[in-house]
């Protein structure tokens, strides 16, 4: 096996190493029992039969298929299967992205495991997972159309299609194709404008800059590419005399309008396509839900998304290579997405790989060009040497998996984030509900309660919405009020943190704890 070869192995492992941990966060449960409940049921679940707020109510949800896939993994492996799945969705994104990167090895080596440390707050078993994945494939069919015309960029739509079935980021392919789109505009107008402007110039020789600008880097790195002729395969004869951008516009132009109407094939159909726009307009999700508000970068694991995006700044300036249009576009744009939600940072670090190993190969290139006096070494001693290597690296790997992969360690873990204990005191002694749950429980008390107990709220906010999440935090709060809400639920069992405010007001009002521990307490109505 020669270094080239063995470069993008370890890469890509240690990338499945640091993504193969506890990744079982507090939604991954209601993802399961909906899972469960679709297997048992043999439905969907389009009207809610999980909480008590909005029993009965329409429920439009786009991730059936990966429900049903995260409870087919845990029914067979349990948790460590989970986050088995987890890892290798990572490792097989970042496989994508290192086949879009440039350059020498281990700077495209750099480059992943950093983007990969940026991305890792977005890593979790539950169906975002695969819309990392997906979104590393849409780059990367992307990619592969603006490099060489390549015909992958039609299986887009049938991406797209199963991915509103699978995960509300069904959006992300048509964001990426307008961009894309808008790139090719700028491509194709700024030649002309700047002609304009000036008063001067060969029309033809100024095209010719542009196409030259767009496609930068296209022999990099031992990567021969096509010619503008390339990027018209799939396109009319008559579009490949123009300028190559021209066919290249009318090719996004229709990928895009058919993955736009794939959306539609689901079990909701066209009322999906509004589904983005209900989440994003939930108030209470920017204003305290954590992954939806802008990063904290006090927080350490935050941190890497300023590294990443400072070093592409910086690679950009002080490359040699001029800076794409797209590459611009990708920066700016995914930028800005993660500065307003954190959870967009991961996007980030798929757009930004690709866009910094080409510049700072490019300034490596220039201070430290490559040799071709060395002498290697013998493949017949290079080869055993790096499968050697392999295995040892992959050795060390397995030891550092073999937690994650313990029932014992998935076990322990969860009870410290879980309420565990108190839960299985309601499962024992079965108190009279209804129940009031904290919110970030309810994923946990529909695993593991459903169908004695219905959750008062739980992750699904896009069922919620801001009248019921609003009530919730005021009753959470101890607002005035929070007893007529009460009353008015027929509460008479509550499950609440310790620590909660709630837990005072309850106790001034004559409720008894029936279970208390540091974690969750238990409380029952008064008489």
């Amino acid at each position: 096996m020669s270094f080239r070869r063995l470069v993008p192995l370890v890469a890509i492992l240690a990338v499945f190493t640091m993504a193969l941990r506890f990744s079982i966060g507090p939604d991954t449960y209601w993802h399961l029992r909906v899972g469960d409940w679709i297997l048992s049921e043999g439905s969907l679940p389009k009207l809610d039969p999980f909480s008590l707020t909005r029993l009965g109510s329409e429920w439009i949800y786009p991730g059936w298929l990966a429900q049903i896939a995260l409870i087919a993994v845990y029914q067979w492996l349990g948790f460590p299967g989970l986050n088995l799945m987890t890892a290798l969705s990572v490792a097989a994104a970042f496989g994508f992205v290192w086949i879009t990167m440039n350059g020498r090895p281990l700077t495209r080596a750099f480059v992943l495991l950093l983007a990969a440390t940026a991305s890792a707050v977005y890593w979790s078993a539950r169906p975002h997972i695969f819309t990392f994945l997906f979104t590393a494939v849409t780059l990367w069919a992307l990619d592969r159309f603006r490099r060489k015309g390549s015909r992958v960029i039609w299986l887009l739509p049938v991406m797209t299609a199963v991915w509103a079935n699978v995960h509300g980021g069904f959006v992300i392919p048509i964001l990426l194709l307008g961009l894309e789109v808008l790139a090719t505009m700028l491509d194709l107008l700024l030649p002309k404008l700047r002609i304009a402007i000036q008063g001067q110039g060969d029309t033809a020789g100024h095209e010719g800059d542009i196409a030259t600008l767009q496609h930068a880097g296209a022999v990099e790195d031992g990567r021969p590419e096509e010619s503008a002729e390339g990027a018209n395969k799939g396109v009319p004869e008559s579009a490949a005399k123009q300028d190559p951008n021209v066919g290249r516009l009318k090719t996004l132009i229709g990928v895009g309008l058919i993955s736009v109407g794939a959306i539609v094939v689901n079990p909701f159909g066209v009322d999906m396509l509004a589904y983005p726009f209900r989440t994003v307009s939930i108030g209470v999700l920017q204003d305290f839900i954590q992954e939806w508000q802008s990063p904290n970068f006090h927080q350490s694991e935050v941190q890497p998304f300023l590294w990443l995006l400072l070093l592409v700044l910086a690679a950009m300036a002080i490359s040699r290579k001029q800076p794409t249009t797209i590459e611009l576009i990708h920066i700016g744009t995914f930028a800005y997405l993660g500065f307003l939600a954190a959870r967009n940072i991961a996007l980030f670090a798929l757009v930004a790989a690709p866009v910094l190993s080409r510049h700072l190969d490019a300034i490596l290139m220039h201070w430290l060009p490559r040799r071709t006096d060395v002498q290697d070494l013998s493949p017949r001693v290079t080869r055993p040497l790096n499968m050697v290597l392999l295995v040892l690296i992959a050795f060390a790997a397995l030891v550092k998996g073999a937690l994650p992969l313990s029932s014992q360690f998935n076990e322990e873990t969860i009870m410290e984030s879980m309420p565990v204990r108190a839960v299985e005191y309601l499962r024992v002694n079965h108190p009279e509900g209804p129940l009031l749950n904290s919110y970030n429980w309810g994923g946990y008390v529909l695993w593991s309660l459903f169908p004695e107990y219905l959750t008062f709220v739980d992750g699904r906010t896009d069922l919620f919405d801001d009248v019921i999440l609003e009530e919730y935090l005021d009753i959470w709060r101890g607002n005035d009020g929070w007893q007529e809400s009460l009353e008015k639920w027929g509460i008479r069992t509550v499950l609440i943190e310790t620590d909660a405010p709630l837990a005072r007001e309850l106790l001034r009002e004559g409720w008894t704890t029936v279970h208390e521990d540091d974690q969750a307490s238990v409380f029952t109505g008064p008489n």
